[in-house]
């Protein structure tokens, strides 16, 4: 679920649903404008914040979190003609075993879901659980990278972009995950040193977080 506002930054808390008209995206019609094949030329509702043609910018922790968290806004905003970009903070390898499952079924996810291009800044997975594990030989868990390192990374791609708006996450990264966490202090920090004039933060639905506690708990 997404948490829009017209603030630029705003805190998470809304269970309401995730659609492309809570980022301002509206309905394509047939008016021809300049862009590249397959774009369709968008009119801003009144007291729209996107741009009549927006990039969305979508930052997660681990291949799949794309799909979890943001699927819908996500596939919603690129079958009405805006541009998708999907960046991950991980491969989603705990360790430097040469393993391409997670990433290859991030490249698999983001096709079906209409994304335009998609990145992944090659931290290591930093676990879930009371045990935080060392770093792999070479590489960085992101639950320990520079936050200005990581922010720096990903704002290169907000101006590359010019995007007018970055999905993140709330500030417990949903659940509490290490990574998730991080992605909303990177995610922040990038978009103030790129620019980007809105974040909006997802959220995990209280419902279903209780759900899965009870369950646990059986």
């Amino acid at each position: 679920m997404i948490n829009a506002d017209p603030a630029p930054h705003r805190r998470a808390g809304s269970d309401r649903p995730a659609t492309a008209e809570r980022l301002g995206i509206t309905s394509p019609t047939p008016a021809p404008v300049n862009s590249w094949p397959g774009r369709k030329a968008l009119v801003p509702s009144p007291g729209a914040i996107l741009h009549p043609m927006a990039t969305v910018v979508a930052f997660h922790a681990h291949p799949d979190d794309e799909v979890i968290l943001t699927g819908g806004t996500l596939a919603s905003a690129a079958a009405q003609g805006h541009r998708v970009v999907v960046v991950t903070a991980t491969d989603g390898r705990m360790d430097n075993e040469p393993d391409d499952t997670r990433v290859n079924e991030l490249r698999s996810s983001t096709s079906i879901l209409g994304a335009h291009r998609v990145e992944c800044l090659g931290y290591a997975d930093s676990g879930y659980g009371p045990i935080f594990y060392p770093d792999p030989v070479g590489r960085t868990r992101f639950g320990r990278a520079d936050v200005d390192e990581a922010a720096g990374r990903l704002a290169a791609v907000l101006r590359t972009e010019n995007a007018q708006v970055l999905l993140s996450y709330q500030s417990n990264g949903g659940y509490g995950h290490r990574d998730h966490i991080q992605v909303h202090h990177v995610g922040k920090r990038a978009a103030e040193l790129a620019g980007t004039p809105r974040v909006l933060e997802a959220t995990m639905p209280r419902e279903v977080l209780v759900r899965v506690a009870r369950s646990v708990a059986r």
